[in-house]
């Protein structure tokens, strides 16, 4: 009868050990998060050029009928240009536009427009 109480007692041992283990890994885990101070910032910082080229490209828009505030923008960025491209919310006559600006001079290089 010793060798079975024996064996229990291992096994209970063996259960309050781990849950212990599982206790003290998750308030470690939750304890060395780190703090808002320490950890990098997670605003981006916006390209001034990026931001003229955006300015630039609403302009011409503007310039040719385009209602800018009723579309939406994506820009990209390939080599030493910008493109930022123009899409409609809702179907407009004129469609969709893109322009293509210079990163260095911020000259349009050229306009696509939709029909």
């Amino acid at each position: 009868m010793k060798y079975k109480k024996d064996k229990f007692v291992g096994k209970f041992r063996l259960i309050l050990l781990l849950v212990l283990c599982f206790f003290l890994l998750s308030s470690i885990q939750y304890g060395c998060k780190r703090s808002p101070q320490n950890s990098k910032s997670k605003t981006k910082e916006v390209d001034p050029m990026k931001e003229k080229a955006i300015a630039i490209a609403k302009d011409k828009a503007k310039e040719l009928g385009y209602p800018v505030e009723e579309m939406t923008l994506k820009l990209t960025a390939k080599k030493n240009t910008f493109i930022i491209y123009f899409s409609p919310r809702e179907m407009i006559l004129g469609g969709d536009l893109t322009i293509k600006v210079d990163a260095k001079t911020g000259e349009i290089i050229g306009i696509e427009r939709g029909q």
